[in-house]
């Protein structure tokens, strides 16, 4: 019996050498299934031309549970370039276990933030039931497991690590808007429900941080009602980037600045400026609705150069006009009382005072 084994061994080793995958894929299947495996060939397997045999390899030494096998498997899963093999390669991993296995996945988590390492990293925890044990750790996991209850329960020492999170899905192509992580608008309202321990962290990243969580922090202040944001959005305004504007802009509508009025009324008379810019301006001044600025935005919107005005620019006009009521019925009155004005304006101004 131990010599038959034996040589189905020695038959399974020389099967590596086969220009048949199948044949490969059988003797690995085989060398899975008996007590201690050559767990060298296994690895050699790793490297194979076909995807199918390394997935084989992997799946293989998974079953082992030999911690030797985890930095040849990390290696491997660092330069495998098949999406369905490293997969297989992470989930052996997570079969594996120990605390090298545990802080390369957790590592995964925290520097890889995608939709597809966020599925499978999760899916090797689980298979190895390997817990989070650090509150980094919790927050990364609970974050993939799109738990965001348990990460608000963590309270404010979860923050910092879900802000690292977030910044790093910035640099990551694939950056899921519909996956484990919530879509940026979705994330702010998440980091707006922490307590005061949030607003530091925030108003720096406003200053400091770049792309996703910039403009969730933006947000987040908003959302809070945090005035103190006031001065650091203003500032964003002067940036050349009009993406980091355009957030900036929609953050003090929400917050209803006053002191943003000025500068958002000269963006929206900006011929310059790009149009998705002067329609987001146009748009938070309606929520701002500031008396003061009644006048000039009905100036914008009877001003009759397509160009300089354009018809979708006047429509977000108008809706931002009748929300402020008082100042702009009042000028619009004045306007049909005075026999100067071209029809247009009385026709303009009719349309306006429908609305109110």
């Amino acid at each position: 019996m131990i010599l038959f084994r034996q040589m189905k061994i020695k038959k399974a080793l020389k099967a590596f050498g086969d220009k048949g995958s199948n044949r490969r894929m059988s003797a690995i299947d085989f060398l899975a299934s008996i007590d201690k495996p050559p767990v060298n060939e296994l690895i050699q397997s790793l490297s194979d031309k076909d995807s199918i045999v390394r997935e084989c390899a992997a799946r293989a030494l998974g079953r082992t549970g030999d911690q030797s096998v985890v930095p040849p498997l990390l290696h491997a899963i660092q330069t495998e370039e098949s999406g369905p093999t490293k997969a297989k390669m992470l989930v052996a991993l997570g079969e594996i276990g120990g605390s090298t296995a545990k802080d390369a996945l957790f590592a995964m988590l925290k520097d890889e933030p995608s939709d597809w390492t966020f599925r499978w990293v999760i899916k090797a925890l689980d298979n190895g039931g390997i817990e989070p044990n650090s509150v980094e750790e919790k927050v990364y996991y609970f974050s993939a497991r799109n738990d965001w209850n348990a990460v608000l329960d963590l309270g404010d020492m979860a923050i910092q690590p879900l802000l690292s999170l977030i910044e790093a899905a910035e640099v990551i192509p694939c950056y899921p808007h519909s996956g484990a992580l919530p879509s940026p608008r979705e994330q702010a309202k998440i980091l707006a429900e922490f307590g005061e321990g949030v607003v530091e962290p925030l108003l720096d990243a406003v200053v400091n941080a770049k792309g996703y969580l910039r403009s969730d922090a933006m947000w987040a202040l908003a959302i809070k009602g945090v005035q103190r944001a006031e001065s650091p959005l203003l500032k964003c305004l002067m940036k050349n980037d009009s993406r980091l504007r355009l957030e900036a802009i929609g953050a003090l509508g929400r917050l209803r600045s006053a002191k943003a009025t000025e500068p958002l009324v000269r963006i929206v008379e900006d011929v310059n400026e790009s149009d998705s810019v002067r329609w987001t301006a146009a748009s938070a001044l309606g929520e701002i609705a500031s008396p003061d600025t009644a006048a000039p935005l009905i100036k914008i919107l009877f001003n009759d150069d397509e160009y300089k005005t354009g018809r979708d620019l006047r429509d977000i006009l108008l809706s931002a006009i009748v929300k402020i009521k008082g100042p702009t019925k009042k000028l619009c009155l004045d306007a049909l009382n005075d026999k100067t004005l071209p029809p247009d304006v009385h026709i303009r101004c009719n349309k306006i005072l429908a609305r109110i």
